[in-house]
């Protein structure tokens, strides 16, 4: 289908020409309304309309008896009697049929006449009077007669149906046929009609309608044919009927139909009908229960019957006379013109006096006229519309929000930016904010989420952006709940409510030259700077949250976990001594990759492996003692087990092999020890030096010489090693007994004459080299003096060494003993002794060796045994290590135990061990599974837990408890390190902030009061006296003939919305009012949208560039229940069922609208309220607070079990006992509480009208309770039924449910609208009324409610309701710990009261929002005494500091509680301290004490704040305001003013660059200038007269400043504009000379500019008065024709442009255009 299809199909559906529409076809009901009687028309319209008389009802004569509901039920059976078929060419089979259907019908009418004797009678045994008793006769007899004959008229209709079996000529049947039908008509037209009669006064009539005289025509007491009872209670009926309707629609639908056209239905002429004429808008008022009820005109506009008109022209193309203004309405004359109208119709009548109070809807027509396309501009058309487009067809296509569930929202508005004028929790803030970015959307708002508070807001946001609103309710009370709290901010004034029933047209002109009247909004100092401050203690308090909460890095812990992680585990390990403190857990945890890499299943999974090694060691003890400690195999084979048993033994053998090599060689040595490998390994090389030992004989291996003299010894060794090389190298050339010769003299001589060539004449020189030559070997005397010279030297080298060793000997005769032999000594033996020595000494110093070893080596042992034995140690050794490598591999042992086992272990340690891992094989599989832990936590990097549990005595019980605390010492470290709030977190400064916080933010909302209510003030216009604002003016002055709402915004609409920029209307009074096309807004908010049917709200779009629908598609959906009421039908609840429609919130929902939800629910004080309500339909996601005191007999649900009161179905459909009971629970409430609002709401309309009956009955009998039920403005007592309770609440609520066990005990499973689809959603509305207690009256229990009867889902709510009122559980409801887990901070705490003798709860709440700890009130059971609020995951999972720093705590402590914050930072790092503040708050709300603030200096600031914020409660304004008296002034025009100075030269001698800028400052200062004038004010600026020359040197100038490089000068025709956009600026002339006012030198652009400012400034104005608005905004004081023509054809100029457009003769500028707004 196409968009035109939808949109045709939608409208269509608001045509009603049927005859169920009361305008058409008035049928008066028999419960409501009032005939009138012997009443003037003309009378009673001037007494009532002109004269403003209020009018009462006086009663009838006669028997006091009530049969209309069932002459009405006979009458109505009558009607539905299928229409006789013509009896021409009628079969007899065709007749037969047609005969069934009447008998089954005539049954029904039979069993409806036969009701009525009983009540009759009754009457009478009542009657008082002779006359009554007479008039009860004459009826018994009527109604007796009608009996008779409908029961003769049945058998007659039997008796026919018999006839017919057989075949029958076609004129029997007619014959037949026109018998029959004359005895239905006779029944139908006379006996019902004289039984209505009789009822109706019968034998008392002639008297009673005596014609009346001209004084009783002109009281204000209007006749009725009623008894009094019955008058009373039609009024009742009506009264409530009508204020329900208002109530629920908006729309007042109480009419007094003067005047009634009687006529014929083409389809059945002979079917009389009655339509009214003149409809005067009435209200039905009393002053006390026990009052007459007062008839009184509203003032609203009299109504023609738009209906009839309509159905006229369509079907009968005939047209009613045009209605006369109300100033010129006579109803005689109308109705005469009526007369004439409808005179060539047949049969038809116009009845001038025929009068009736009763109930007449227009809405759906004027709705359908609304949407015609043809009333819409050509440019406007609804099926263009792109909000329309979206709604019927295309779908909505909107951008992804920009705020996530979990987004900050403070992080997207700061207070600058903000709006809002009341408090709005995350969910609300999130929905604003997509408004406020230009999202057409759908909130969804379940039960007591604040709806109205959000709307509030939008609005606010709405006007602070510049927008104009559009709020659409159905309902009285939305719009009115909204309205109260837009005055209660301060932005009343801003709102125009044109609400159907109190749309006054007086009023409405008074409200808005009141608020035009207002004087200017004095704003506050300081809000910049508060805003800013508010703007940064926001930001720290939001970084503390987050900075405390916010997972580290990959950890998944936050500081908070962290810190109650520490707390744990310290308190664990607290009396734990000997805690390791190992290197490799430092320098493990030290590398940050490991804290912050590891996630927390990371982390878990650790913990897990860490406990079960804990475990392992509690039952096999500490590793180091387990038999196989040090194997690392993780799997063993059966295999593997064998070659085990297999290997042990042999392993034993090698070692017991080994040490018996060992003790050989010991035995052989005579000392050291044996006890393990490295003893072995020592033995072997004290064996090895033994045997490597020179000859020792004689030599003293312990002389003290050895340490002692070692240099000694050393150096004489040199000594000696020299004497000897030396002798032994010179012994050949030598003679022994040179040695020792004194040999100086001859080398004197020898060095004196040796180089001299005469040398051998020297007598020294020869015999020094006789004396030397002398002492060398035969033959080995050498000649040269050099040789010579070397053999001195040697000699005396050999006595100088010789010397040496003799006088050291000393030194080396004690260690060498016998060896030593002084010069003659064997050299190199005793060097060979000294370096073994040395070795020995050395080794047994180092330890190497034993000290046993230089006793043996002094004996001169036999050490030729010893290498043998060595070997086989040796060997044995190896074969060991074979072994023990086979061993090993098997058991894969860890290195270190193997150089353990192998090096460190002694040989009978290592012989235990095998005898312990031979006698204990089977506990291999420990060391397996200790293995395959120790495995998995290596591969964790946990090897430093492996280490600390290898030799901690406590390991087994506290091993977890030292790897977390170690673990998350390290991860706080970090965390602290990298943020700051918790590192330089002060709880005094906090909580401080916290404070300053609170007044901030709620100083917030007084600003932007006053900032909006100024923008308001600054946006009214200033009245001109012109257009729009001229028609205003006008009607400001009148007194009485103001222009009719409709007709007032159609001139006047764009000046109404600049001073009321937001309309609240219903969607009816939108097509009552709003012309299409007169006014535009840029946001229409609906309210109750589940309630609004499409086609109802299209109106609203049409008018609007944004769309927000606010409802819950969980609540109540359109109904057609209300329309029995405007259409004068009687209400039942059986014909509202499968009715439910539609909704607009349903549609935008199917159409793909984004969606918000409001989660947190305010309204119940007690959870019980909500929470059958927030399982069923909510899934458990509304934010539900807790109450302080659960157990409270005042809150919450209530019980009341009737087991005595019957339903009585198909009677009365009601439960009279429950409705007594009701209505005396309803006056012990007014006795005892009557500060509490109240209301009742029943199931079904009958039970209402029955509570209702009793109420009113009691407040007859009984009017000490009357001030109550007058009390509360605002929410007055009510009953009303499950279709019409949705928008209100009352602290306390009783539901009548009225269905239940009937006289038989049985129990239907009918529940009127709860068994229809969305009866569900009804029955939503009706539990969730209540704020504090609701109280249930039944005489039904859950039980009796049969589910396999019934698949009605309403039922099944119902009855899950029914049981949670009697046993206070829910049918499937879950422990909410799951939905909040505790932590481990928040056990501690709790550890810690519970140690301190308190009783605590965890997480107390049930459903969206919980309290972390509550401490119980000892004093009051099931109270408690104390909430205490941590700052882990529930404080940060609010999305605003707004909620988690003060609207919780205000919305908790308004519920009752005191709530008491915990730092965990303050806890973790002062304990003692904050568990001693926490005590003493425990401690003072014990003594009823308000926990305290914080202490606060009491700086002059705060002081400052505190006088300010008490100031700002009220918006200030000056006294006087200067919008009714100012008008908008323009600029002046300003001349250019300098001088020119040329000194001597001519003009056109001056530079042109100089004459180009004086051109340029001229223009710049008179743009747009005429070039006439340009030039004049050149000469005039240069003193010089006009000439060639001159005009010569401007033309150059001013072609040369327009096409220059650099442009200075642009040009439009004649005129000279500054800048290249050619933007005029609109000047005031005045104060120029006459002369140079000239219309001719303003350019088209200033002219065009000035048309639309004057235009804009008057909001829209006629096309004759634009010319002389604009001269005056240029400053001309008179508008000459020559300027009205030019000004008139710019403007027709603009319209072409499309810059101006013409709407009901105004011109305008177009919607959205650059001069809008």
């Amino acid at each position: 289908m196409s968009i035109q299809d939808h949109y045709e199909a939608a409208r269509k559906e608001l045509l009603d020409l049927g005859l169920r529409n009361s305008l058409l076809n008035y049928r008066h009901s028999s419960a409501r309304g009032v005939r009138v009687q012997g009443e003037s028309s003309v009378e009673i319209f001037n007494l009532l309309v002109r004269e403003e008389k209020e009018m009462t009802f006086i009663p009838r004569k006669g028997l006091e008896v009530d049969l209309s509901p069932h002459q009405t039920n006979a009458r109505r059976r009558i009607e539905d009697l299928p229409k006789w078929p013509a009896s021409d060419g009628l079969a007899d089979t065709e007749l037969a049929a047609h005969l069934q259907e009447v008998g089954n019908s005539l049954g029904k009418v039979l069993h409806a006449v036969m009701s009525l004797p009983p009540r009759v009678q009754e009457a009478i045994d009542r009657a008082v009077t002779s006359d009554n008793e007479a008039a009860g006769r004459l009826l018994l007899d009527e109604v007796e007669l009608a009996i008779h004959q409908a029961e003769v008229v049945r058998n007659r209709i039997d008796r026919g149906r018999e006839i017919l079996k057989k075949p029958l000529a076609p004129a029997k049947v007619r014959v037949l046929s026109d018998s029959l039908k004359r005895e239905v008509e006779i029944l139908a037209g006379e006996h019902l009609e004289r039984v209505e009669d009789a009822s109706a006064g019968g034998a008392l009539r002639k008297e009673w309608l005596k014609p009346l005289s001209e004084e009783e025509l002109r009281d204000t007491r209007l006749q009725t044919n009623d008894t009094d009872r019955r008058l009373q209670r039609r009024l009742l009926n009506t009264e409530r009927s009508a204020r329900t309707y208002i109530e629920e629609r908006g729309v007042n639908v109480l009419y007094l139909a003067l005047g009634m056209l009687h006529w014929r239905d083409a389809e059945d002429p002979k079917r009389e009908l009655k339509a009214p004429l003149l409809l005067v808008p009435v209200k039905l008022q009393r002053a006390a229960v026990r009052e007459r009820y007062k008839l009184s005109y509203t003032g609203d506009h009299i109504e023609e019957n738009l209906s009839l008109a309509f159905k006229l022209k369509q079907d009968f193309a005939a047209e009613l006379p045009p209605f006369p203004e109300f100033e010129d309405l006579d109803p005689k004359t109308y109705f005469e013109a009526v007369r004439k109208a409808v005179s060539g119709l047949q049969n038809w009548e116009v009845e001038d006096d025929e009068i009736y109070l009763g109930f007449f809807s227009f809405t759906k027509l004027m709705m359908y006229r609304d949407l015609d396309c043809a009333c819409w501009p050509a440019e406007q058309q609804p099926t263009e519309h792109p909000l329309l487009k979206s709604v019927l067809a295309d779908g909505f296509n909107e951008a992804g929000s920009a705020y996530e569930d979990e987004t900050l929202l403070d992080d997207h508005l700061s207070p600058e930016e903000s709006h809002q004028v009341v408090d709005a929790d995350g969910s609300q803030l999130t929905a604003i904010l997509d408004v406020k970015d230009g999202r057409n959307m759908v909130i969804q708002g379940p039960p007591g989420t604040g709806k109205s508070q959000t709307i509030t807001n939008l609005v606010a946001q709405a006007l602070g952006q510049g927008k104009r609103v559009l709020f659409v309710a159905e309902k009285m009370a939305a719009l009115e709940v909204v309205k109260r709290r837009m005055d209660m901010v301060g932005l009343g004034d801003a709102c125009l409510e044109i609400h159907s029933h109190n749309a006054n047209k007086k009023g409405m002109v008074d409200e808005l030259k009141r608020t035009l009247g207002q004087g200017r909004v004095i704003e506050q100092a300081g809000a910049a700077s508060d805003m800013e401050l508010l703007a940064n203690i926001r930001s720290k308090l939001n970084e503390y949250a987050q900075a405390v909460n916010e997972p580290l890095a990959n950890t998944g812990y936050s500081a908070y976990e962290i810190f109650g992680e520490l707390i744990h585990q310290q308190r664990q390990l607290k009396e734990v001594a000997d805690q390791p403190r190992l290197q490799s857990m430092v320098d493990s945890l030290r590398d940050v990759d490991t804290i912050l890499k590891c996630t927390r299943a990371q982390l878990e999974e650790r913990t897990v492996a860490v406990g079960r090694l804990e475990k392992h060691l509690e039952t096999h003890g500490k590793p180091v003692e387990h038999p196989y400690h040090g194997a690392g195999i993780t799997m063993l084979m059966p295999s593997d087990r064998e070659r085990l048993l297999d290997e042990l033994p042999k392993t034993m053998e090698t070692v017991r092999a080994l040490i018996a090599a060992v003790g050989a060689l010991r035995d052989r040595l005579g000392f050291g020890n044996q006890s393990n490998w490295s003893d072995a390994q020592r033995l072997a090389r004290m064996a090895s030096l033994a045997e490597e030992a020179p000859d020792l004989r004689g030599a003293n291996l312990r002389s003290r010489n050895w340490e002692e003299e070692i240099p000694a010894l050393d150096g004489l060794l040199k000594t000696g090693g020299e004497y000897s090389a030396l002798k032994a190298e010179h012994d050949e050339t030598l003679l022994p007994e040179a040695w020792g010769r004194d040999v100086l003299v001859p080398r004197s001589a020898l060095v004196e004459h040796g180089e001299k060539w005469y040398k051998f004449i020297i007598g020294d020189y020869r015999r020094a080299r006789t004396e030397i030559r002398a002492l060398c070997q035969a033959g080995k005397a050498p000649d040269d003096p050099t040789e010579l010279l070397k053999l001195t030297d040697v000699i005396m080298s050999e006595a100088r060494l010789k010397k040496e060793i003799e006088e050291k000997q000393s030194v080396a005769e004690e260690p060498f003993g016998q060896q030593w032999r002084g010069v003659d000594s064997d050299w190199d033996k005793l060097g060979k002794v000294r370096g073994f020595v040395e070795r020995v000494r050395s080794a047994v110093k180092a330890g190497e060796v034993d000290d046993a070893l230089i006793n043996y080596l002094e004996t001169v042992p036999d050490t030729l045994p010893l290498p043998g034995l060595v070997k086989a140690m040796e060997d044995a050794h190896s074969a060991l290590l074979g072994q023990l490598g086979r061993l090993f591999e098997l058991l894969k042992m860890e290195e270190t135990q193997r150089q353990a086992w192998q090096e460190d272990w002694g040989f009978e340690a290592q012989v235990s061990r095998l005898e312990q891992m031979i006698s204990s094989a089977e506990r291999i599989d420990e060391q397996v599974i200790y293995n395959q832990m120790v495995e998995t936590l290596e591969d964790a990097e946990l090897a430093w837990v492996v280490e600390g549990a290898e030799e901690w005595e406590a390991a087994s019980k506290h091993l977890v408890h030292w790897f977390r605390n170690n673990w998350f010492e390290r991860m706080l470290h970090e965390l602290l390190e990298s943020r700051e709030p918790l590192r330089r977190f002060n709880q005094t400064a906090h909580s401080q902030d916290i404070l300053r916080f609170r007044e901030l933010d709620q100083l917030l909302f007084l600003f932007n009061r006053i900032r909006l209510a100024a923008r308001h003030w600054e946006g009214l216009p200033s009245m001109v006296g012109n257009g729009q604002l001229g028609i205003l003016m006008r009607e400001f002055e009148k007194r009485v003939r103001h222009l009719p709402i409709r007709k007032l915004i159609t001139k006047a609409g764009r000046a109404m919305q600049a001073i009321k920029p937001v309309f609240m209307m219903s969607p009816m009074s939108i097509a009552s009012f709003l012309p299409p096309g007169s006014v535009h807004f840029d946001l229409v908010i609906f309210d109750e949208a589940s309630q609004v049917k499409p086609v109802d709200a299209l109106g609203a779009i049409l008018r609007g560039k944004q769309l927000v629908v606010v409802g819950d598609s969980k609540q109540m959906p359109p109904t057609r229940f209300f329309d029995s009421i405007g259409g004068g039908e009687e209400l039942d609840d059986e014909d509202n069922r499968l009715a439910d429609l539609e909704s607009i919130l349903g549609t935008m929902t199917g159409q793909r609208a984004p969606q918000r939800m409001l989660r947190w629910h305010y309204r119940s004080r007690h959870e019980s309220l909500i929470a059958v309500s927030n399982q069923e339909f909510y899934d458990g996601n509304l934010v539900i607070f807790p109450n302080f005191n659960p157990a409270d007999p005042s809150l919450g649900i209530k019980y009341h079990y009737l087991p005595d009161t019957v339903y009585e179905r198909g009677a009365t459909s009601s439960n009279p006992l429950e409705a007594r009971a009701v209505a005396e629970a309803v006056f012990r409430h007014a006795r005892e509480c009557p500060e509490l609002t109240l209301g009742v709401a029943a199931f079904s309309v009958k039970q209402m009208q029955a509570v209702y009956d009793e109420v009113e009955r009691m407040r007859m009998e009984d009017n000490s309770c009357e001030e109550f039920f007058g009390a509360h403005e605002h929410e007055p007592f009510f009953v009303k039924n499950l279709e019409n309770v949705q928008g209100d609440e009352r602290d306390v609520i009783f539901i009548s449910v009225g269905y239940g066990r009937d006289q038989d005990g049985k129990v239907s499973m009918n529940f009127g609208p709860l068994n229809s689809d969305g009866g569900e959603r009804r029955l939503n509305v009706l539990i969730t009324r209540a704020r504090r207690r609701c109280e249930v009256f039944t005489n039904l229990r859950a039980l009796d409610i049969d589910m396999n009867r019934t698949s009605a889902r309403g039922v099944g709510v119902f009855r899950a309701y029914l049981q949670y009122a009697e046993t206070g559980t829910l049918e499937g409801e879950t422990d909410s710990k799951h939905s909040a887990i505790s932590t481990l901070f928040e056990e501690e705490v709790v550890e810690f009261l519970r140690q301190s003798g308190y009783e605590v709860q965890m997480k107390v709440g049930t459903a969206g929002f919980f309290i972390d700890l509550a401490v119980f009130n000892a004093n009051q059971p099931g109270a408690y005494l104390l909430g205490i609020e941590c700052d882990g995951p529930e404080y940060n999972r609010a999305r605003t500091s707004r909620d988690r720093d003060r609207l919780r705590q205000q919305v908790l402590e308004g519920l009752g509680w005191q709530v008491y914050r915990l730092w965990s930072v303050e806890w973790f790092a002062h304990p003692a301290a904050e568990q001693a503040r926490l005590l003493a708050a425990i401690e003072a709300a014990q003594r009823g004490e308000q926990l305290g603030q914080p202490d606060r200096p009491a700086e002059e600031a705060d002081q400052l704040r505190e006088k300010r914020l008490e100031e700002m409660q009220g918006i200030r304004r000056e006294a006087t305001s200067a919008k009714l008296t100012g008008s908008i002034s323009q600029p002046a025009y300003e001349k250019a003013k300098f001088k020119i100075n040329t000194g001597k030269k001519d003009l056109v001698e001056m530079p042109v660059d100089k004459r180009v800028e004086w051109v340029t400052r001229i223009v710049q200062a008179e743009s747009p200038v005429h070039r006439d004038v340009a030039y004049a004010r050149y000469l005039d600026l240069a003193d010089r007269r006009t000439g060639s020359n001159n005009s010569r040197s401007f033309e150059e100038a001013l072609l040369a400043a327009k096409t220059g490089q650099s442009p200075t000068v642009w040009a439009s025709g004649e005129f000279l504009f500054d800048n290249a956009e050619l933007r005029p600026e609109v000047r005031d002339r005045r104060r120029l000379k006459s002369e140079e006012r000239k219309l001719e030198w303003v350019a088209d652009e200033e002219i065009d500019a000035s048309i639309l400012m004057a235009v804009e400034q008057s909001y829209g104005i006629e096309a004759e008065d634009i010319s002389i608005a604009a001269t005056r905004l240029m400053g001309f004081d008179r508008t000459l024709e020559p300027m009205r023509v030019r000004i008139d054809a710019r403007v027709k100029s603009l319209l072409t442009a499309g810059q101006l457009t013409e709407l009901e003769g105004q011109i305008q500028i177009p919607e959205g255009g650059e001069h809008g707004e």
